[in-house]
């Protein structure tokens, strides 16, 4: 945390709590929210809301699920809990997941 410093005491930048990926994907994109919508049936609020709602983005492309995380932590937890729930809901073949 030594190197973040910095930011800690600049004016120009503000800290804000991150939003459920659910009101961070533009409604354009309803192949996402419903597939959010089935993985949230499928895993239960307390699942959804630990696993998915802290997801940085989500893109499909044919049967392929591109998913974005924080950390490497959050991508094995993602990969363990997840990963059949994730596929069925988006109906993916192919899901790969990408910590930032």
């Amino acid at each position: 945390m030594m190197e973040k410093e910095w930011l800690l005491n600049n004016p120009h930048l503000t800290a804000e709590k991150m939003s459920p990926i659910e009101e961070r994907i533009p409604a354009a994109r309803a192949e996402v929210h419903e597939g959010l919508s089935r993985a949230k049936g499928i895993l239960g609020e307390e699942g959804y809301k630990k696993y998915l709602a802290p997801l940085q983005n989500l893109a499909k492309s044919g049967t392929t699920l591109l998913v974005t995380v924080r950390t490497a932590r959050e991508r094995t937890m993602l990969v363990k809990e997840c990963l059949p729930a994730l596929k069925e809901a988006f109906g993916a073949n192919v899901v790969k997941v990408v910590a930032v």
